[in-house]
């Protein structure tokens, strides 16, 4: 007996998980296809324009579908009922955002979440939703207060089955004329250089592709590093320029080559818990040295195994 219900419960369990398994791996194929399912996280009303406006600019690029979500946050002893009230205010909020972008021929809807939890609300919606990509703000974390909340950022980064742009801004330029592309080899390039893409054509501006090396780099280095440049934008862009920059620092070396860029486009780093409170990832100091908007652009996670096979 003690045997059965213990087979019982894994199988329970695992059922779960494997199911989840597949609504990921329909998810990564979407992305692959770019076949967009964006989630647009508002959690500040104050800044839904900005998130929208990056989440429109991915949409109309791929002719996605975009989900605004805000998640009503439930202390973990009090039932999910206590924040209906909320949700219903809040509904109000996400409606008329969305028929705005309803009338600019995006395919959108509203959903509102309540969970104990804001990462587990956002996790859990974009599963339910399939989206293959969220979009959600991060404040510049001046203090450690701010760095603190931002962790909620970072569990959806490490834990969500979808690319993730994370935005930093006070504000967003309508129609942007120059893009910094921050490239760096790695995982996250070529959704990033999607991402400038798609922020490039909004205003019909142009990217400016931007990696960085140190001043002792030999011209052999420089070479590679421009074929490497060349080889991971391909065709994506129309207007471009190609830069490679030598800095005794890179996050020095970025800001200098984006004095005239509305927004800077840069890939994320997989800091941990102590890098990202103390502020040494690169994204996080790059946003934290400007006034202008800077968008970090995450791949999602390795693809997971299945539990029954």
């Amino acid at each position: 007996i003690w045997i059965a219900l213990g087979l019982t419960v894994f199988y329970a369990y695992s059922r779960r998980r494997d199911r989840a398994y597949e609504q990921m791996v329909a998810v990564r194929e979407a992305a692959e296809h770019r076949e967009y399912r964006i989630l647009a996280c508002i959690g500040d009303p104050r800044r839904a324009g900005i998130i929208l406006h990056a989440a429109a600019a991915v949409a109309r690029r791929y002719d996605g579908e975009l989900i605004a979500l805000s998640v009503v946050e439930v202390p973990e002893r009090e039932l999910l009922a206590q924040g209906f009230e909320r949700a219903f205010s809040a509904r109000e909020m996400l409606t008329e955002a969305v028929e705005g972008l309803q009338n600019e021929g995006i395919p959108a809807k509203a959903v509102i979440k309540i969970s104990h939890r804001i990462s587990y609300g956002i996790t859990e919606t974009a599963l339910e939703e399939r989206c293959n990509m969220i979009v959600m703000g991060r404040a510049r974390r001046t203090g450690l207060l701010e760095r603190f909340a931002a962790t909620v950022v970072d569990r959806v980064v490490r834990t969500a089955p979808a690319q993730v742009m994370v935005i930093s801004a006070e504000r967003w330029p309508e129609k942007p004329g120059t893009i910094l592309f921050a490239y760096e080899r790695g995982p996250h390039a070529a959704v990033t250089a999607d991402v400038a893409g798609a922020l490039s054509e909004t205003g019909q501006g142009r990217v400016r592709a931007v990696h960085v090396l140190p001043r002792s780099a030999t011209a052999a280095q420089d070479q590679e590093a421009k074929a490497d440049l060349n080889q991971t934008l391909g065709s994506r862009y129309g207007e471009r320029e190609l830069k490679v920059v030598h800095s005794g620092d890179i996050v020095t070396g970025l800001l200098r080559e984006s004095r005239d860029a509305d927004i800077i486009v840069i890939g994320g780093t997989e800091a941990g818990v102590i890098e990202q409170l103390l502020g040494y990832a690169l994204p996080l100091e790059v946003a934290e040295r400007t006034a202008k908007a800077v968008v970090t652009v995450y791949e999602m996670p390795a693809e997971p195994k299945r539990w029954l096979v």
